[in-house]
């Protein structure tokens, strides 16, 4: 195994003897001069596949998290019937991560379709169950239930083969939607996004669900709607640019984006800006 690349000084990209990429985790073993000869006993855990966009969101979570979140996965493999993208080991630990964010600032979200997705995808939601419980045991933090449908969607769509079925109109309407709204941060923000980053391509993902609530004709319910105004006066400039993007929504698809969403696109927004330096 030859170490190439350091992520940080427990994380480094390495090539293993047929030639393939991997990320390597193991206590020391980014610390030392790149490249070198690793010994295999050095590795804790490897993870294949994982798009370069991703690879420096290994240094951004917690390595605890990232390790329980593949230990999830490994579980989830041999339980649901298809395969999963390689990507799902980091972006079901930046969901988890991104949920523990939530509840420690006081903010819990109830996604509306939870009742349809419980009947629709049984498995995926039995593993966010899992998911959560987990959660609470390795972190003493017990995630809402509120969670649960989000933690599933991580799933849904880290599907590789025979995806759930989307209206080609609805799926040109989301990509239509997300180059729009793009545009609209970086002209509000006064900002330029790397649409190659992992933090575009976490924005890409929660704006997709975003846009499923829409098609869906609903929209998620906070219980914490009141921290919305305290939210505002912290980050006034965000919270401007997520009102452009609810006006977008109204012109676009006539279709009002309600005070929870407002939050929960702040939040995301926020972070794409604080990436960029903002």
């Amino acid at each position: 195994m030859r170490a190439i690349r350091k992520i940080n000084n427990n994380v480094a990209v390495c090539v293993d003897g047929s030639g393939r990429e991997l990320i390597a985790f193991g206590k020391g073993i980014g610390f030392r001069e790149m490249p070198y000869e690793l010994d295999l006993s050095a590795i804790d855990r490897t993870f294949y596949d994982i798009s370069e966009q991703y690879q420096p969101m290994f240094s951004e979570i917690s390595a605890p998290l990232i390790e329980l979140a593949a230990q999830i996965i490994d579980r989830a493999k041999a339980e649901l019937p298809y395969e999963l993208n390689p990507n799902i080991n980091i972006t079901l630990a930046d969901h988890i991560s991104f949920c523990l964010e939530r509840l420690e600032k006081g903010i819990r979200i109830r996604m509306p379709l939870a009742y349809d997705m419980a009947i629709a995808y049984p498995l995926e939601m039995q593993l966010a169950r899992q998911t959560l419980e987990r959660v609470r045991l390795a972190t003493g933090v017990a995630l809402p239930e509120e969670e649960l449908s989000g933690v599933a969607m991580a799933f849904i769509n880290a599907r590789l083969d025979d995806k759930p079925d989307t209206s080609a109109e609805a799926a040109v309407d989301a990509a239509a939607a997300l180059r729009d709204v793009t545009g609209l941060i970086e002209k509000t923000m006064k900002l330029s996004i790397d649409r190659s980053s992992f933090n575009y391509a976490r924005f890409a993902t929660h704006f997709q669900y975003l846009v499923e609530r829409i098609n869906s004709g609903g929209q998620m319910a906070s219980e914490n709607v009141s921290l919305a105004p305290s939210l505002r006066e912290e980050i006034p400039a965000v919270a401007d640019c997520v009102e452009a993007i609810a006006g977008y929504f109204q012109t676009r698809w006539s279709s009002p984006v309600n005070e929870e969403e407002k939050m929960y696109l702040i939040l995301h927004v926020n972070r794409i800006c604080q990436k960029q330096g903002l």
